[in-house]
């Protein structure tokens, strides 16, 4: 079936903009930027920021692939990059939404450049800036970091497509397909004369955010039917948006196939749990990956989290209640925390988180913590054992963002042991990721 037409927009007026502010995150001092050649004529701008950028030299112009979260981070792959090519750059193409995609596009691109991304692209945007708030609450806390503001470089896009589009520029064919995962909007791109592929976000080095504990759910069952389409094309270059390029038909086929496998894994056990009518704490104790799969290098949860994906996957196929009558109309936690504090009393239950915290039960701790600060907030043991709690949890964390919220916890509640102001104050527009 053909599919529709592209739907063109003149110029590059934004009709859905990111908000005026962009989060850049000071890493640059442990960056080693560097442009890769991953086959004639096609370039991966390396470690100059969150996510890479593909430049491909045409006969007539440059094509570029995704911007970065910032404009400096863009400027620099630009000048770093005319050492190679002086073609114009005729063409932007966005994977997705994400600002660490989007957000360098000003410095790439002329008023004749054409922006190209999928059609919900725009949508996506302008449903994120619906919750900028909540928004700039949860970046400081999946980055832990102090946040430093930049000029967004966003453009929106001039031409959008729903399922398929290809083009030709310079002597190169370009074929662009919707492709869901990551997010609803993503798109991967495809060079068949060099056989290099361009999966976006649908694959990097480490276990996938399948569910971002931060964010909404994600499509997780069509991130697997994304994969196996990508496998049809028995690319000879695999260039993830983050991470190095790899090469090798072989090679790259065994890696697509075991990610998908191991996505789909997850996801079909967690369903059969839930059609078993099991528990999300059992299925939470069931679900794993397989052995073989769990010790692969790329499959480590160093990023997402299979516990993760299993309560993303009950949300969003079960919706809130558990067959628990007693969660149908439950009282606020903090209720039920002060009338267990009155039960037992503080002494208690303060004398089993220090026997917990010597028997290093990090979680234990700060759940028996919450239970005297709900009743007593200021209580200088229970802060105190909190803090050590969440500084031994974020210790243990191999997934990134799970030490970051563990340690942006800490930090607030050291500051606030100390009378000083939270990361909380610091206050970003939108996010990276």
């Amino acid at each position: 079936m053909k599919p529709p037409p592209p739907t063109s927009q003149q110029g590059h007026q934004s009709q859905q903009s990111w908000a005026a502010t962009t989060i850049v995150l000071d890493h640059t001092a442990t960056r080693k930027p560097a442009i890769i050649k991953i086959a004639d004529g096609i370039y991966c701008a390396h470690d100059y920021a969150v996510a890479n950028v593909f430049l491909i030299v045409t006969d007539t112009s440059v094509v570029v692939i995704d911007s970065t979260e910032s404009l400096s981070a863009a400027r620099a792959i630009l000048n770093d990059f005319r050492k190679i090519s002086s073609l114009p750059v005729s063409y932007l193409i966005y994977t997705h939404h994400h600002g660490d995609h989007t957000r360098g596009a000003k410095e790439f691109c002329s008023s004749e450049t054409k922006v190209l991304a999928h059609r919900l692209l725009p949508q996506e945007i302008a449903r994120k800036n619906l919750f900028l708030p909540h928004r700039e609450r949860i970046n400081s806390q999946q980055y832990a970091t102090a946040l430093r503001f930049a000029k967004d470089g966003y453009i929106a896009p001039t031409t959008t497509f729903e399922h398929h589009y290809t083009f030709n520029e310079g002597g190169i064919s370009f074929d662009l397909s919707h492709a869901p995962g990551e997010t609803e909007d993503h798109v991967r791109i495809w060079l068949p004369q060099q056989k290099v592929l361009f999966p976006g976000d649908l694959f990097y080095g480490c276990f996938p955010m399948l569910n971002n504990p931060l964010k909404p759910t994600r499509p997780v069952s069509v991130w697997t039917e994304s994969l196996d389409h990508m496998l049809t094309l028995q690319s000879e270059h695999l260039a993830p948006s983050h991470g190095l390029p790899m090469h090798g038909a072989a090679v790259i086929a065994e890696t697509l196939v075991k990610y998908a496998r191991a996505i789909r894994h997850i996801h079909d056990a967690t369903v059969r749990c839930i059609n078993a009518g099991q528990s999300l704490d059992a299925t939470l104790r069931e679900v794993r990956l397989p052995p073989e799969l769990a010790s692969l290098p790329y499959l480590r949860e160093k990023y997402g989290k299979v516990a993760w994906t299993v309560r993303g996957l009950f949300r969003q196929y079960t919706g809130w209640y558990d067959f628990n009558p007693s969660g149908l109309n439950a009282n606020p936690e903090s209720l039920r925390q002060r009338v267990l504090l009155e039960v037992c009393g503080v002494s208690p239950l303060v004398e089993r988180a220090q026997r917990a915290l010597r028997e290093d039960e990090p979680q234990l701790v700060l759940e028996l913590a919450n239970v005297i600060l709900a009743g007593w907030p200021g209580h200088l043991r229970a802060r105190r054992l909190r803090l050590s709690a969440l500084h031994r949890l974020a210790a243990a964390s191999v997934s990134s963002m799970e030490r970051n919220i563990y340690s942006h916890a800490a930090t607030a509640a050291q500051a606030a042991l100390d009378g000083r102001t939270t990361l909380g104050t610091n206050r970003a527009r939108s996010d990276i990721t």
